[in-house]
This record gives C-alpha cells, sequence and structure tokens, in this order.
C-alpha cells in the first residue's frame, strides 16, 4: 500500500470515530450543582403563572431547599428535576 492510500485509510478512520464521539457528545452541559440548579428553576418559577403547575413546582423546590440544607445534593438535584417537570 502506497503512502497515498495509506493516509486516504487513516483520514477515513479518524472520520469514522470523528463522527461516533460527537454524535456520542450530549448536547447538554454536565450535571449543575444543586445551588445552581435551583437558581434556575426559581426564575422559572418565578415567571410562571399562578396556578396548580406552580404550586406542584413549589411543594419540589421546597423539598429541594430541605435537601440542600442537608448537604444531599441527589434528593436536592431530584426535587429540583421535579419542580421543573411541574412547570411545563
Amino acid at each position: 500500500m502506497n503512502s497515498i492510500c495509506k493516509s486516504l485509510l487513516a483520514a477515513s478512520v479518524l472520520t469514522m470515530f470523528a463522527g461516533v464521539s460527537l454524535a456520542a457528545t450530549p448536547a447538554t452541559p454536565a450535571a449543575k450543582t444543586c445551588a445552581e440548579q435551583s437558581a434556575l428553576v426559581k426564575a422559572e418559577w418565578d415567571k410562571a403563572p399562578a396556578g396548580a403547575k406552580k404550586d406542584a413546582a413549589l411543594t419540589h423546590y421546597t423539598a429541594a431547599e430541605n435537601a440542600m440544607k442537608a448537604k444531599n445534593e441527589k434528593e436536592c438535584l431530584a426535587h429540583l428535576e421535579e419542580a421543573g417537570k411541574a412547570l411545563k
């Protein structure tokens, strides 16, 4: 195999792997801390109209605040996720 063919083959393989790795890269940033996520959910909650969805979100947001005070990051993030879902 001559050097041109080797170069083309190498470029093809790299392109193939680059496509796979780009497709596997998540579109969203890494998980946020509870404090960061809390600020985002609070801002979303502040903009939401009054009603059942906002009330449900407040229940989860309050539980998230309690989990944050208890330094339970996992539980806090779970409640914030539920609060965000309730607002949609």
